[in-house]
């Protein structure tokens, strides 16, 4: 995949295996202990937002690869 990056000139990043991606909030960044997998809905015990889990996932991914040097 890293090669389709290159020909188009965007940078690859690799999120590390374990990052919790589905288990932190999106709005505040709080990050939940336990968050089973027939959990579709993420819903954070800090803020209250509410948010489908792979939605939640997608903007916590985007948001790794922008902190990324």
């Amino acid at each position: 995949m890293g090669y389709k990056c290159t020909w188009n000139g965007i940078k690859f990043i690799v999120a590390d295996r374990f990052y919790p991606s589905s288990k932190i909030c999106s709005r505040c960044g709080d990050i939940k202990d336990k968050l089973s997998l027939s959990e579709r809905t993420f819903i954070c015990d800090e803020c209250g937002y509410e948010i489908d889990r792979d939605l939640n996932a997608s903007i916590n991914l985007k948001n790794y690869g922008k902190g990324v040097a």
